[in-house]
């Protein structure tokens, strides 16, 4: 038999948090599916428009359509096309910001998952995917957590020579 992960009461509090603050939603557009080698891969586009910049580029088309109809002289065009680029951007880097988020939750989630099956199978193939998982998290965000759990991770595997 191998030697079971050590999983920190904090790394484990974080992940049972955000698996129930998380579960269930029946709308996630930013994780889609695809077959790769006989294994469902989950892909994510980050920074694609999403609810916010759809939200903005509506207020937007309805305030377009009222300046028209309206006869709005070309200086309040001009300044109101400088504010709906500024508005635009705002709501592409909320929808990122978003987007990451749910990239990284989801990410925590599966390494969780992993870490439990791996105490179950002492199965080394699992030791890589749950690195290279928290790893990928750790490119996004920076937490203590996180950084701690990888780094036993990492010991377990040198321990191993996997």
């Amino acid at each position: 038999m191998g030697n079971s992960l050590e999983i920190t009461d904090d790394f484990r509090k974080l992940a049972e948090n955000i698996n129930v603050n998380y579960k269930g939603s029946s709308f996630n557009p930013f994780k889609f599916h695809k077959n790769q080698n006989g294994v469902q891969v989950p892909v994510y586009f980050i920074g694609a428009p999403g609810l916010f910049t759809a939200i903005i580029a509506t207020f937007i088309s309805v305030l377009f359509m009222i300046m028209f109809k309206l006869n709005i002289s070309f200086w309040v065009w001009l300044i109101v096309l400088l504010i709906s680029a500024f508005l635009l951007r705002i709501g592409m880097k909320i929808d990122k910001a978003r987007q990451i988020r749910y990239f990284c939750n989801d990410l925590l989630i599966r390494s969780y998952n992993f870490m439990t099956k791996y105490n179950e199978s002492f199965d080394e193939s699992l030791l890589i995917e749950i690195n290279n998982q928290l790893g990928e998290i750790l490119k996004f965000i920076e937490d203590e957590i996180i950084v701690k759990q990888r780094s036993i991770v990492e010991n377990l595997i040198n321990k191993k020579g996997a």
